[in-house]
């Protein structure tokens, strides 16, 4: 719950996830009125009742035009791949 402080404490509230795999972040961060788009090239889970933003892709094959407050990078966990994610 430190993040969500952290988050909230600095004015968060729009969030680009890359990699939702079973989406239990993407759902915390709608439950505490956060607005999050999540990319993932495929999710494990799709949560069904829930409203999802979701691309299904590769975050490495795509452009993003939208600014963010903030971009949470979970998705491919090697160093090369997490670098490329930042970029």
């Amino acid at each position: 719950m430190q993040l969500i402080q952290l988050m909230q404490n600095n004015n968060i509230k729009t969030i680009l996830e890359i990699g939702y795999y079973q989406g239990a972040l993407h759902q915390l961060f709608k439950d505490f009125g956060f607005s999050v788009i999540s990319i993932d090239i495929q999710p494990n889970i799709i949560r069904k009742g829930h409203r999802l933003e979701l691309v299904i892709e590769d975050s490495q094959k795509i452009t993003v035009h939208t600014k963010y407050d903030m971009i949470f990078i979970d998705g491919n966990h090697n160093y090369a791949n997490s670098l490329y994610d930042c970029n």
